[in-house]
């Protein structure tokens, strides 16, 4: 594995905090073991979340919520990268996607805790460190609790 692909497995500021933080010095050589296997895009992440809602009763879509150079930007900053309505029950399902070493924004985390406050569902759904796919669920009395997606199925994650 070259920098280059490095790069688009680790944020480029990930690389330079694991470079800033360790004696070794080949640290390429540590990166380069790095099981690109284990790490899920924020795409398939995306795609996951997306299939699972679906088949639980929810219409959503991809919120391609990105500027465009040389135009101002019109949308509304943080909302989430998956969103829509669950058919049962009417109300805004929402879903921020990210992978690792990706971070949530004030805006992205204002969006989720309002939305959730109001009594829609706002998720955040991120791969962390240890390969485990997490999802917190906001819950309208600004509490949030994690659960972990297994093999298509979201259970309440267990604190060791």
């Amino acid at each position: 594995m070259d920098v280059q692909s490095l790069v688009k497995v680790f944020n480029m500021k990930t690389l330079l905090e694991i470079i800033d933080t360790t004696d070794e010095p080949n640290i390429l050589n540590i990166l380069c073991n790095f099981d690109p296997m284990a790490y899920i895009s924020a795409s398939d992440l995306t795609k996951m979340m997306m299939d699972y809602l679906k088949d639980n009763g929810c219409e959503v879509w991809r919120n391609n919520n990105l500027a465009v150079r040389g135009r101002a930007f019109i949308g509304k900053k943080g909302v989430p990268d998956i969103i829509g309505y669950s058919k049962k029950y009417g109300h805004f399902v929402c879903c921020e996607i990210k992978a690792i070493g990706d971070r949530l924004s004030s805006d992205q985390m204002v969006f989720l805790e309002e939305l959730a406050n109001a009594g829609g569902t706002a998720m955040l759904c991120q791969q962390i460190r240890d390969e485990s796919i997490i999802v917190k669920i906001y819950k309208q009395d600004g509490e949030s609790q994690d659960w972990e997606f297994n093999k298509g199925v979201l259970r309440i994650k267990e604190t060791r």
